[in-house]
């Protein structure tokens, strides 16, 4: 698992088949699909290149098909990449994240980035939802925690400073 997030990250951005394969396969853990993901980082059309090769494995030129009958984490997994790609329009990815969590509302880490995803969509105008809806996800303790702490406490470090939105 962590030589595949080695590999996004040699892989300049550039989402190879390697690891199209890896995030399609739905026994492999949801958290470290996301590593691998955030190693691709941002500002790169990996979203296109991973829908067509959904759309292959799947046999289906359907989005909407595809979309309807993929598992949780595959779906959060094609969300993310789809925000990495362009964090300036999120809601097509906020849309399939909102399937995912539908699909498995107790995982932590299909909620985390569906909350993200929110927030990065509340940025534009309100610095404290930014801040409460992921703080929410962090609190609450039913969800199962199949995010590593480590990678929780980097996202609320980082999400901490909008609470200051929240004055009052």
């Amino acid at each position: 698992s962590e030589r595949i997030v080695r590999n996004a990250l040699m892989a300049k951005g550039k989402i190879t088949h390697e690891i199209m394969v890896y995030l399609s396969e739905e026994t492999n853990p949801v958290e470290v699909k996301i590593a691998t993901i955030n190693a691709l980082s941002w500002g790169n059309d990996n979203y296109e290149s991973f829908i067509s090769y959904l759309k292959n494995k799947y046999s289906t030129q359907s989005e909407i098909t595809l979309l309807a009958n993929l598992d949780a984490s595959t779906l959060i997994s094609l969300a993310y990449i789809k925000a990495m790609s362009n964090y300036f329009d999120v809601k097509e990815a906020f849309i399939i994240a909102q399937n995912a969590a539908l699909k498995e509302p107790q995982s932590l880490s299909i909620n985390m980035i569906n909350a993200l995803i929110y927030a990065q969509m509340a940025m534009d105008y309100n610095y404290c939802t930014v801040f409460q809806v992921c703080d929410r996800v962090v609190k609450d303790e039913t969800l199962i925690k199949d995010l590593h702490p480590k990678a929780i406490e980097q996202i609320m470090e980082y999400i901490n400073l909008y609470s200051d939105g929240c004055a009052n």
